[in-house]
């Protein structure tokens, strides 16, 4: 697999667990990933990333994913890229070279996961009523 359909699928699935949890958590007196405004200041290293406008959390999806790249050269032709062992090859007449070797690549991506929509409500209400008494006491 590519690291592109790696990242993708990854990224898909971790939203769509969220997502597909967020109804049996809430039944049992709890919240998958509740809309707040609040990042704890100090944080570093965590995955929390901050919150976007309506209370998204943004979280820091941590990738640490080894890849090979393999060399191979067919009859004196270069091949396609690849990596580990070194080995060789006789078939029909024709000789075959590849080297390989594994890396690691390591990245973050921020991904702002769905809300829970029960928290959401609220936090929309208190916002209102913080803006409603901000406007009476005349600030």
């Amino acid at each position: 697999m590519e690291l592109s359909e790696f990242v993708k699928q990854s990224l898909t699935q971790i939203v769509g667990g969220v997502k597909a949890s967020q109804d049996d958590i809430r039944s049992q007196g709890g919240f998958v990933n509740p809309a707040v405004f609040a990042s704890s200041p100090g944080n570093e290293g965590a995955t929390h990333f901050g919150s976007v406008g309506d209370g998204q959390n943004v979280l820091l999806v941590d990738f640490d994913v080894a890849v090979t790249i393999t060399d191979t050269i067919e009859g004196g032709v270069g091949g396609k890229l690849s990596v580990a062992s070194f080995f060789k090859v006789e078939a029909g007449g024709k000789g075959s070279t590849a080297s390989e070797a594994i890396s690691r690549i390591r990245f973050k991506v921020p991904l702002a996961l769905p809300v829970d929509p029960i928290t959401k409500q609220k936090l929309d209400a208190d916002i209102a009523a913080q803006n409603r008494a901000v406007q009476d006491s005349g600030y």
